[in-house]
């Protein structure tokens, strides 16, 4: 960051007991990572209202698809397919009546601890 002159621009907190306040203050969340169960993160970032760019990783491509507002990318792209993405994630804005009907969507998902525990109880139910 520093050998690039871009202090001033991008913040790298390492790891944080509570990760939301430095994300509510953020434009967009850039997650790089290759080895993430359920990437929770994204979960936060779109609770969050904030679009995000990623790997192209199973578990962030199964949340966008309920909650949208992801770009996916692999990590042998050039770095500048990934800012041109981050330049765009961070331009585009995203109404509440849109976000309103993505944390709908997401609620109705297996994502949703009621819904998968529901699922669970049926298939004992079943045995």
């Amino acid at each position: 960051v520093h050998a690039l002159g871009i202090e001033k621009s991008v913040l790298l907190h390492g790891e944080l007991a509570n990760p939301l306040l430095p994300m509510m203050a953020a434009d967009a969340l850039l997650l790089t990572s290759t080895l993430e169960g359920a990437p929770t993160v994204v979960y936060e970032a779109r609770a969050n209202n904030l679009q995000v760019v990623s790997t192209n990783h199973p578990g962030a491509i199964e949340i966008a698809a309920h909650l949208g507002g992801c770009r996916f990318h692999s990590l042998s792209q050039a770095p500048a397919v990934w800012a041109d993405s981050l330049a765009m994630a961070i331009s585009e804005e995203s109404s509440e009546a849109k976000l309103l009907s993505q944390r709908e969507t997401f609620a109705r998902s297996e994502f949703n601890v009621t819904v998968g525990a529901e699922a669970i109880a049926q298939l004992w139910r079943s045995a």
